[in-house]
C-alpha cells in the first residue's frame, strides 16, 4: 500500500501522499520541534523541503501509464503536497516559494503531465524552471506506456 495507484474512491489525494503527510508531521513533532538552535533548524528544515520536492517531481516524472484520471490524480497530488507541506514551511520560516528552484520544477511539472510531447521541445519551462532530466523521464515513461499498448 501506499503507490501513487493504491487509491481510495472520493479521497482528495492519493493514499501516497495521505501517507506523506502524516510523516511530514510526525517528522515536524518527533525532530524538528526539538531543535533549539534557530540557524541550525531553520536550514534543515529548508533542505528536507527541498529534497522533498525535488524526490517527488523526480518520482512523478517516473509514472507511466498514467490515464487521464491518473493525471488529474496526479495533480491533485501535487496540489495537496503543497499543503501536506505547510507544518515545515512554519518551521522553516518560509514559504514553499522560497525554495526556488524546487519549487519552480513542482509548478512546471504540473502542465507537461497534459502537454502532448511535441509541444515538450517548445516549453519555455524546460531546461529553465524545470530540469531537462525531468523532462526526459517523462518522455521516456509516455513512451513506455506507447510501446506497452502497441505491444
Amino acid at each position: 500500500r501506499g503507490g501513487l495507484h493504491d487509491d481510495e474512491p472520493g479521497a482528495p489525494c492519493s493514499v501516497y501522499v495521505q501517507t506523506l503527510q502524516n510523516q511530514v508531521t510526525a517528522l515536524q513533532q518527533e525532530f524538528f520541534d526539538h531543535v533549539h538552535c534557530e540557524p541550525e533548524r531553520v536550514q534543515g528544515v529548508r533542505q528536507v523541503l527541498s529534497d522533498l520536492l525535488e524526490q517527488f517531481v523526480f518520482h512523478a516524472s517516473l509514472v507511466d501509464r498514467m490515464t487521464e484520471a491518473g493525471k488529474l490524480l496526479l495533480a491533485a497530488d501535487m496540489a495537496q503536497l503543497e499543503l501536506a507541506l505547510a507544518p515545515l514551511q512554519k518551521a522553516a520560516d518560509a514559504r514553499l516559494s522560497d525554495l526556488g528552484a524546487p519549487y519552480k520544477a513542482l509548478r512546471a511539472f504540473r502542465p507537461l503531465l497534459f502537454m502532448d510531447t511535441s509541444q515538450f521541445i517548445t516549453s519555455p519551462s524546460v531546461g529553465h524552471t524545470l530540469p531537462r532530466s525531468v523532462a526526459l523521464h517523462h518522455l521516456f515513461s509516455l513512451g513506455a506506456a506507447a510501446a506497452a499498448a502497441a505491444a
